[in-house]
């Protein structure tokens, strides 16, 4: 288990930064100035704090990387299923992955109940 926790918990983490990674550079806006079609990404047009909500996930999920107990992992996981459906219409599908793997890892941690025969 522990093998299997810690390969979910690799994955979890690079699902959060390819996200932030791939929303800082890749057109995300795309307009017409003069006739001509112009595109930009988040980091173009909103300067730094684009930095603010995109850091917010793989934060996220390396705090119960960090501290590796359920309680954690399970709140870490409903923090960030609800920053996916709050920015739903902007970032937050792009999490969508990453949450599901943080789904994964807590359920993964969950000890399963035998039956006695």
């Amino acid at each position: 288990m522990p093998g299997r926790l810690t390969a979910v918990s690799f994955c979890l983490a690079l699902a959060a930064l390819a996200a932030s990674a791939l929303l800082l550079v890749l057109p995300a806006y795309s307009g017409s100035i003069g006739g001509q079609a112009r595109q930009a990404s988040l980091l173009d047009v909103n300067g730094s704090w684009a930095l603010v909500p995109l850091s917010f996930p793989p934060v996220l999920v390396l705090i119960p990387l960090a501290f590796p107990k359920r309680a954690l992992r399970v709140s870490a996981c409903v923090v960030l299923f609800a920053f996916v459906v709050a920015g739903g219409f902007t970032i937050g599908l792009f999490y969508l992955p990453a949450a599901v793997l943080l789904l994964l890892a807590a359920v993964l941690d969950l000890p399963l109940k035998t039956q006695a025969s």
